[in-house]
């Protein structure tokens, strides 16, 4: 069964203040969602609460044509309030095997200039995540990620970005350009791997042994999106030092 509204009925044209209530139920899988938006281009002003729930995520999954990410029972709830300016969002991501949580605070949902968001997701197959967002060669491990960002006018401040799997750990922070040339981004690069060959599928090549590695760098470009690196890489007994230009990320990269 379905029943909702929502209106106005042009206000999605027009970018107004946008009001809706939806109650959904197909078979045990619930869907509830009300509230309002009061621009409806940015999604900023959200006031809005939203939960799904059901008994078996694997089949919501195949439903929708979206990699095995999950399975068991879920509840997935987001709860949107505006205070101060802000759109303070609450995010309570139980789906099963696969659990996604945000707190945080900004000025609009979409391309937000001010606030501040700390997530977390942790799941049992990081290659099938990868899939559902249409990246291959990502290894079939158990993951956590973690993410604390500041957003400013024209940057991202990113206090911690995380990815741990049982054979690695990521580490990246700095600055972000949010630009389309992404100018001026400063990032710091950590990672140690007990065999990164496991990744090569990611470069289309087939896995190989390399061995235990260690890099730890910096990603940056100038006023310009022209990007360069520093960085030292350990393989074993062996090092590599890596010190030169690499071009901009929105075409081929040529690099020096």
């Amino acid at each position: 069964t379905v029943d909702g509204w929502y209106g106005p009925q042009d206000a999605f044209f027009h970018g107004d203040r946008v009001e809706h209530e939806l109650k959904v139920m197909v078979g045990d899988v619930k869907l509830e969602s009300s509230g309002h938006l009061a621009d409806s281009h940015t999604m900023s002003g959200a006031d809005l609460d939203f939960r799904l729930s059901g008994s078996k995520i694997s089949t919501l999954l195949e439903t929708l044509a979206v990699p095995p990410i999950s399975e068991g029972a879920y509840d997935f709830r987001i709860e949107l309030e505006p205070r101060d300016g802000l759109t303070h969002i609450r995010l309570l991501g139980d789906l099963g095997s696969l659990q996604a949580h945000a707190t945080g605070q900004l000025d609009r949902l979409i391309r937000p200039q001010l606030g501040v968001i700390n997530g977390s997701i942790s799941g049992p197959n990081l290659a099938a995540l990868g899939q559902a967002f249409g990246i291959e060669g990502f290894v079939e491990d158990a993951f956590d990620i973690l993410a604390n960002a500041r957003y400013q006018p024209g940057a991202v401040h990113i206090d911690q970005l995380s990815l741990d799997s049982s054979a690695d750990r990521l580490n990246v922070s700095g600055i972000l350009g949010t630009d389309a040339q992404y100018k001026n981004t400063r990032l710091a690069v950590h990672l140690d791997s007990r065999e990164p060959g496991r990744w090569a599928p990611l470069l289309k090549r087939d896995p190989v042994i390399i061995g235990q590695a260690r890099l730890v760098g910096d990603v940056f470009s100038d006023d310009e999106g022209i990007f360069s690196t520093t960085a030292s890489v350990r393989l074993d007994q062996s090092s590599l030092e890596l010190d030169g230009v690499l071009g901009p990320l929105t075409g081929p990269l040529h690099p020096e």
